[in-house]
């Protein structure tokens, strides 16, 4: 169950990314759901997801997150050894 939410949140992060923030200013664009997603998306939660990621709430969640992830001393590399690069 975990790694099914893995995915599904990397489906909306890549959906985003390379549709979404693509057609901001095209509201046409966005009213379609993308061809390579058709067969797995309704329209019904095509809608939702788009009026979410244009919505106040998801902009502050982003905004606030990105600030976080500005403030990053070390970038995530751990593999088996941990911080072992650092002792």
């Amino acid at each position: 169950m975990n790694q099914l939410g893995n995915l599904l949140r990397n489906f909306r992060g890549k959906v985003y990314a390379g549709h979404i923030v693509l057609n901001l200013g095209k509201p046409n664009k966005l009213a379609k759901i993308p061809k390579q997603y058709r067969f797995m998306v309704e329209q019904t939660d095509w809608d939702n997801f788009v009026a979410y990621t244009q919505s106040d709430k998801f902009k502050d969640v982003s905004k606030s997150r990105k600030e976080a992830r500005s403030k990053y001393v070390y970038d995530h590399q751990l593999g088996c050894d941990g911080y072992s690069y650092l002792r």
